[in-house]
């Protein structure tokens, strides 16, 4: 990440991971994230089961 980037000055309110993981956990999934060393990128990882087309979740698709 380069210096003048929007990430770098704008900062955010830190609970976007909490609402995806909340998102991701009642869709039956996970969501995670890890990073190395600051200033050396992070790894999100979002997860969701595998839902076909004749499952109940769709009904009757």
């Amino acid at each position: 990440m380069s210096i003048g980037t929007r990430s770098v000055f704008a900062g955010g309110l830190g609970i976007g991971l909490a609402v995806v993981r909340a998102i991701a956990q009642s869709h039956g999934g996970t969501a995670s994230a890890t990073s190395a060393d600051p200033g050396e990128g992070s790894e999100f990882t979002l997860k969701l089961p595998n839902v076909t087309s004749g499952s109940a979740f769709f009904g009757n698709v």
